[in-house]
C-alpha cells in the first residue's frame, strides 16, 4: 500500500502529527505495511517522466516500508514528542 503525504495535508501523517502533538495515544495496525512517500519526491519523478511522451502506466513510491505503527513512532520521534509520554500502541 502506498502512503502519499505532503506539507499541505490533510493526510494520514498530518492527522498523526495532530494526535501526537495533542498528547493522544494512537492505536495503529502493526501488520499492514505502507511505503510512506513524500509528495514532492513523487512530483519530481512524475515531471521527469512527463518530458518525453509516454503512454505506459508507472508507479511512483519511495524506497522501503513501514507498518502504520512504526510510521507513527517515526513521526513522533521527528517531532521530538515521544519521550514526553506520547505513545503509539500497535493494534493486535
Amino acid at each position: 500500500m502506498q502512503g502519499l503525504y505532503g506539507a499541505g495535508g490533510p493526510n494520514f501523517s498530518s492527522k498523526l502529527r495532530d494526535l501526537i502533538k495533542g498528547g493522544q495515544a494512537a492505536t495503529l495496525d502493526s501488520e499492514r505495511r505502507v511505503q510512506p512517500t513524500w509528495a514532492r519526491s513523487a512530483a519530481r519523478q512524475i515531471v521527469l517522466w512527463a518530458r518525453p511522451i509516454t503512454t505506459a502506466p508507472y508507479h511512483v513510491s519511495s524506497h522501503g516500508e513501514a507498518t502504520w505503527a512504526t510510521f507513527a513512532k517515526l513521526v513522533a520521534d521527528g517531532l521530538k514528542l515521544r519521550r514526553r509520554g506520547t505513545r503509539c500502541r500497535p493494534r493486535r
